[in-house]
């Protein structure tokens, strides 16, 4: 994108509205991508919250000065 501006710019493009297509087509799509993303994180949490695995696995438990492996 920054390309097909500085392309314009200098007077470097040949079609006209090329550079605003380009422009228009690079920020939806980064849009989409973001989008993409967001929806990655939240799907992959929704698998990991649904094992129903524990944050932490508890090597030994003490009461009372006895300690107990579990």
């Amino acid at each position: 994108m920054i390309m097909a501006v500085i392309g314009y710019v200098k007077g470097n493009i040949a079609v006209a509205g090329w550079t605003s297509l380009m422009v228009v087509v690079l920020m939806s799509s980064c849009l989409q991508f973001f989008v993409l993303g967001l929806i990655g994180e939240y799907i992959g949490r929704l698998f990991v919250q649904a094992k129903g695995r524990p944050l932490c696995i508890i090597a030994e438990t003490v009461h009372s000065g006895v300690v107990t492996p579990v």
